[in-house]
């Protein structure tokens, strides 16, 4: 396969997702969206945006509490735009090649090795997935609570939990992988020294730190997640939609996991259209719905692309010097 053809698949997800965006903007109306983004609430947009950013800096700073735990003295601004410049890389390419840049950074800029940096993206990922289902089973429970259908409320509720303790047990599957790996000699030579890495980094990350420490990232996740949901509350409320923020907490995160499982760089197009798709069914209108989730879209890229332009700048600049 020659070069031409490995740039071609990269790009071809994000070729796929920008096609469901394109498709379903169609049949609605690119003129009608346009129209429904022009007579939004300006001053819920800038809530929204300010909720945006809080979430944002709050996964970060969890981010930094990971690096600085193996690799003290690094200043949260350049944890940051580390971050920066790989979410925006998940947004753009394939599920994980955001996770794969900032090992690459972190192993050249501060000299963290390949294995302990991916500890600290799987132990992030776990707290994302985590809060993202506890977010689901609270917003579920509070819902159906406030509905009066207590019974599904607590089934959709602790569902979740149970999948939440499957995640967290799941590290051993890891351990698994690398295990199996180690015996495969085409593979053998390229992770020498990465299991060792691994666990002496999640040693430090989760062991050594303690249950006060692993509940206060748990917290501070569960928070950024509270801002994702302010955020797409605020904007449907700009675009004259009223939700419960109940409702909004789990349809958001159905359709981030429905976008995480898509594979699609960022989820996008499948969690636009899921995210519309349930509550067009609950009543609400499809087409302000998606307009709003292509607000946010749009939010996304402009938040993390300018971050991540001045991220790399500033550390090119540095190894310049």
């Amino acid at each position: 396969m020659n070069n031409l053809h490995k740039q071609a698949l990269k790009i071809l997800p994000l070729a796929v997702g920008a096609s469901i965006i394109a498709l379903v903007s169609t049949r609605i109306g690119v003129e009608k969206i346009f129209e429904l983004i022009a007579s939004a609430n300006p001053v819920l947009i800038a809530l929204a945006i300010a909720f945006f950013t809080t979430g944002l800096l709050l996964k970060a700073f969890v981010f930094n509490q990971l690096v600085n735990k193996l690799v003290q003295g690094i200043a949260f601004a350049e944890v940051l735009y580390v971050y920066l410049i790989g979410q925006i890389t998940n947004e753009l390419l394939p599920t994980g090649s955001g996770e794969l840049v900032k090992i690459v950074v972190l192993e050249k800029k501060y000299k963290i090795s390949a294995g302990k940096s991916s500890a600290i993206m799987i132990v992030q990922r776990l707290l994302d997935l985590i809060a993202l289902l506890l977010t689901a089973a609270i917003g579920a429970f509070l819902l159906g609570f406030y509905q009066g259908d207590v019974v599904r409320a607590i089934g959709i509720a602790l569902a979740a939990v149970i999948a939440t303790v499957f995640v967290l047990t799941n590290t051993r599957l890891i351990k698994l992988g690398f295990a199996v790996a180690e015996k495969i000699p085409i593979v053998k030579n390229k992770i020498a020294g990465l299991h060792a890495d691994f666990e002496e980094a999640v040693n430090k990350l989760v062991r050594q730190g303690g249950l006060r420490r692993v509940l206060l990232m748990m917290a501070l996740t569960l928070a950024a997640w509270f801002f994702e949901v302010l955020t797409q509350y605020m904007l449907l409320q700009a675009f004259n939609q009223q939700p419960e923020i109940f409702l909004i907490a789990l349809v958001t995160s159905i359709s981030w996991i429905a976008g995480t499982f898509s594979f699609l760089p960022g989820g996008i197009g499948a969690r636009e259209f899921v995210f519309a798709s349930l509550l067009s069914t609950l009543g609400f209108s499809f087409d302000a719905a998606f307009s709003a989730a292509l607000l946010y879209r749009f939010l996304v890229y402009a938040v993390f692309g300018t971050g991540a332009f001045i991220g790399t700048y500033k550390i090119t600049l540095g190894e310049s010097k």
